[in-house]
């Protein structure tokens, strides 16, 4: 039997919460194996979810054959940890490219210091950089609880291209070009708008509407 498709956790820093976290994400199934299904208005997806907590760990899943990695999430202590992450080899020894960093220190996005220089890196390596505690969705957030930050997550990961994905055969997806017509033109106005704004000003206003692109896509049934 081949590996089932998996998403892992790699908590580069201790993550005392990482247990709540996973119990709002998904659910055990007979094995004990935590599986989150995705489940958007194009498809459903089901994947097993892997905690690595140290390098060596890392290391020896990575080697082992068992398990079938399609996404890797890195859970980082901020404020404390964001120098040390992106000056390690991390990035550079591993063939699977993480998707996403959630920043799990108690604070606003805007205090993080998560400077230009580690933005626009998380950009040209196509990464979202994800506060866990703090999204501009109030809608989506109350779905996570004390972690508003997964609603972020979880749109990114409708977003990825996944593969052997069930897809569904929806005639409401018709329905919706109208609609996704008069969203764009109003992503031309926005992108028009933000032309004449600061750098990381331009970015954080284009970020706040590419998240609401994205769940106009994807998160609505």
């Amino acid at each position: 039997m081949s590996p089932r498709s998996s998403v892992l956790f790699y908590c580069f820093d201790d993550f005392s919460e990482i247990e709540a976290v996973l119990s709002i994400l998904g659910q055990k199934d007979d094995s004990g194996s935590i599986i989150w299904k995705l489940d958007n208005k194009y498809f459903t997806k089901e994947l097993e979810v892997i905690t690595v907590k140290n390098s060596n760990e890392l290391k020896d899943l990575m080697h082992s054959g068992n398990h079938f990695v399609e996404m890797m999430i890195i859970f980082i202590d901020g404020p404390n940890s964001i120098e040390n992450f992106f000056n390690s080899k991390f990035l550079q020894q591993n063939d699977t490219q993480p998707m996403g960093i959630v920043d799990f220190n108690h604070c606003s996005s805007s205090e993080t210091p998560c400077n230009e220089k580690y933005t626009t890196f998380c950009s040209e390596k196509q990464i979202e950089w994800i506060n866990l505690y703090h999204t501009e969705s109030s809608d989506l957030a109350s779905r996570f609880k004390q972690f508003p930050g997964l609603a972020k997550l979880e749109t990114a990961m409708n977003c990825h291209d996944w593969k052997n994905v069930e897809l569904k055969d929806n005639q409401k997806q018709r329905e919706n070009y109208e609609d996704l017509e008069d969203f764009m033109n109003i992503l031309k106005e926005a992108r028009e708008k933000c032309a004449t704004m600061p750098k990381q000003e331009r970015l954080e206003f284009a970020e706040e509407k590419c998240n609401k692109f994205l769940e106009f896509l994807l998160l609505d049934k």
